[in-house]
């Protein structure tokens, strides 16, 4: 049976965790399955200057990123 988890509560895990608290700590302490911490922790938030994206939207601009600067190298020969 899946847990739910309140917004809350994650946000207090994924703080610890930044803070510097292993995640096998955080199972033990709160009972909430490594494999969900390690989910939100993916799906996490990454933060650059005054805004944030999503991890999703992250790699798709590395992945871009990457095709653009082949496409360059091969213009340049």
């Amino acid at each position: 049976m899946k847990n739910i988890y309140s917004v809350q509560q994650k946000q207090a895990v994924l703080k610890r965790y930044h803070s510097g608290v292993s995640v096998r700590e955080l199972v033990t302490e709160t009972g909430i399955p490594r494999s969900t911490i390690y989910a939100w922790l993916k799906e996490g938030k990454i933060a650059e200057k005054d805004s944030t994206i999503s991890r999703k939207a992250y790699n798709q601009l590395q992945e871009h990123t990457h095709r653009l600067e082949e496409m360059l190298s091969i213009l340049k020969t």
